[in-house]
Order: C-alpha cells, then structure tokens, then sequence
C-alpha cells in the first residue's frame, strides 16, 4: 500500500513538478499517518521507503521531502527520542555548515535523509556515513579508472547500503 502511495507520488510528480505538488504531498502524509501500523512492520517499511527514496535519486536525480518526513516519522514511532539523537546530529550539522560557508560537498537532501534517520541510528549516522563515502569514493576512483569520470553522484543508493550492512 505505501509502495503505491509513493508510485502515484512520483507520477503525480513527473507530470507537475515540484511547485503544484504541495497539496498532493499533504494528501499522502495524511494517508500515510493513517495507515495502521505493527510495531514489527515500522523497521521494515523505514526501509522500503529508504529504498523507493534511493530509487528516486537515482532516477530522477533529486530527493523528495515527503519519504523523508515520512521516514522521521516512522523513526519516531519506533525508538522514539534519545539523547544518541543529540550526538548524531553533530554530523549532520557540520555538513549543512560546510555546505554553507565553504563548499558544497553533498547534496541538502542527504543532509535531510540523515536528518531524519537519526532516531532510528541515533550515534550509528557517523558509522553510516563513513561507509557510504568509503564506498561512493571507490565508485568514484573506479569511473576514473574506466576514463568515464563522474561529476555527480547520488548518495543515497550509498547511505541504503551502509544502512543494510550495519544493521
């Protein structure tokens, strides 16, 4: 049902693009926040919103606020708030302020992604992303190799795997 959800999300947004899709997205929140949920079921559909969220990327080269939100929303449900929050959102944190002030070294919707995955990894996001880089960097020096250099890179195809392989 939530794979739907987001299917006609994406359809509805391709055909209208970002500035009309305001009331849509509060639609599906709402329809989201309503479905019942089994507190076993909560990780597995973190994940599954995770990975239509790094499909999109992929795709359409963008991140959409509305799977992010949902998965804080979900995260809340399931661990709830923590002070492991607090630490984790260091990391977060120095991004958006490197971003600002210096460079921008990753995009702001994998600043949001890892935004809202903290109350689920809570201190883990240093771990997370310290493999995710690891592994987007080896793609990167692999493009070089193969003379097909890359100049952007989604990261949250990176950030699912990292996810999957510490927890």
């Amino acid at each position: 049902m939530l794979a739907v959800y987001t299917l006609i999300y994406v359809i509805i947004y391709k055909i209208l693009r970002p500035h009309s899709c305001f009331i849509i997205d509060g639609i599906i929140l709402i329809l989201f926040a309503s479905i019942p949920y089994r507190h076993i079921l909560l990780e597995n559909i973190i994940f599954i919103l995770f990975f239509i969220e790094a499909i999109i990327d992929l795709w359409f080269k963008e991140s959409y606020s509305l799977i992010n939100m949902m998965i804080l929303i979900a995260s809340l449900w399931l661990k709830g708030f923590d002070i492991s929050i607090l630490w984790g959102a260091i990391l977060p944190l120095i991004l958006l302020i490197i971003n600002k002030y210096y460079k921008i070294v990753i995009g702001d919707g994998d600043i949001e992604l890892l935004f809202c995955l903290l109350p689920l990894l809570g201190i883990y996001i240093f771990w997370i992303f310290y493999l995710a880089s690891l592994m987007a960097g080896l793609v990167i020096i692999l493009s070089y190799l193969f003379k097909k250099p890359l100049d952007k890179i989604a990261f949250f195809p990176f950030l699912l795997l990292a996810c999957l392989s510490i927890i």
